[in-house]
């Protein structure tokens, strides 16, 4: 954004890092949650991070604005979290950017965790089930 827009310059690195701990959280988490729920975890992930999350974020208005709920909730999802990383690091030069990273890494750590375990139950409540190969396609002659 620098370079095109004037805004945010000189973090380019750092807002890299916290972008990919960024989906890297939420990608494990929304695996975790749909590994074990099915499809019903989808609607689960959506809830969490989009229905409550972005507009507890604080992201247009600082959590001590927010109503109690909101700002409650805020900091302890994903999108908080990572709003407080940005704002943080580029307008306060990383300070008090600690318990947004527990939060971000936990979210990564707990949702790899619990997408392996959900796998895993998964495998052994079927162990006799084929595994699906690949169809493969009858060959065809080249020469005419």
């Amino acid at each position: 954004m620098g370079p095109v827009f004037g805004a945010l310059d000189g973090h380019f690195w750092a807002l890299s890092g916290i972008g990919a701990l960024v989906v890297l959280a939420s990608a494990a988490t929304a695996l975790a949650l749909q590994t074990l729920l099915g499809l019903l975890g989808t609607g689960v992930v959506i809830l969490l991070f989009v229905v409550l999350g972005n507009p507890s974020s604080g992201g247009v208005y600082p959590a001590p604005l927010l109503p109690a709920f909101w700002s409650a909730i805020g900091q302890a999802l994903p999108p908080g979290a990572g709003t407080t990383l940005v704002r943080n690091t580029v307008y306060f030069s990383g300070h008090a950017v600690t318990s947004a990273l527990w939060v971000r890494g936990a979210y990564a750590m707990g949702g790899a965790l619990l997408s392996w375990a959900a796998s895993w139950r998964n495998e052994r409540r079927h162990p006799d089930a084929p595994a699906t190969e690949p169809e493969t396609l009858p060959e065809t002659s080249l020469a005419g």
